[in-house]
C-alpha cells in the first residue's frame, strides 16, 4: 500500500468516523499480505494529514489503562476546502461535458460557464460520471447514452 492510498482510506474513514485510534488500524487495512508495510503507510499518511492541520494528534491515557494515541479531526471533511488551479482549457472540457449531458438529458439548471468552474460542477461531473459508469456495469456492452 502506498501512502496516496492509505490517504485514500484514511478520507474514507473519517467521513464516517471523527477520530482514529490504532485499534482502528484492522477496519482501514482489513486483510494485507503486508501488513507491518500497510500500517506504515497509514501512519505516514496520519502524519501527512496531521501536518496539513486536518487531524491533531493526541495521546490519551485514562484511568487504569495505557496510553493511547488519537488522530483528531480539526473539523468534519465535509467542511474542509480545498483550492485547485485549473487551465482554461481544463475549465472548457469540465463545463463542455456537464453542458452536453445537461443538453442531452434537458436538465437547464446545472448548466457550467467555463470561465467559472465551481465546486458544484465538479460534483455534477462526479455525479454524471457515476450515473454513466453504472450504465456499464449494469450492461457492459451497451453503447453510452449520451
Amino acid at each position: 500500500m502506498t501512502i496516496s492510498e492509505a490517504t485514500i482510506k484514511l478520507y474514507e474513514w473519517f467521513l464516517k468516523n471523527d477520530s482514529f485510534t490504532e485499534s482502528d488500524f484492522i477496519n482501514v487495512i482489513s486483510i494485507s499480505e503486508t501488513p507491518d508495510s500497510d500500517r506504515a503507510a497509514v501512519l505516514a499518511a496520519l502524519k501527512e494529514l496531521e501536518t496539513s492541520t486536518i487531524l491533531k494528534k493526541i495521546s490519551y491515557c485514562s484511568k487504569g489503562s495505557k496510553e493511547t494515541d488519537y488522530w483528531i479531526l480539526s473539523k468534519k471533511l465535509a467542511l474542509l476546502n480545498q483550492s485547485v488551479e485549473i487551465s482554461a482549457k481544463t475549465a472548457y472540457y469540465v463545463s463542455e461535458i456537464i453542458n452536453r449531458y445537461c443538453q442531452t438529458f434537458k436538465i437547464e439548471n446545472e448548466t457550467s460557464d467555463p470561465s467559472n468552474v465551481t465546486d458544484k460542477d465538479i460534483q455534477n461531473l462526479i455525479k454524471f460520471s457515476e450515473r454513466l459508469a453504472k450504465v456499464f456495469l449494469i450492461d457492459p456492452q451497451s453503447p453510452p447514452r449520451m
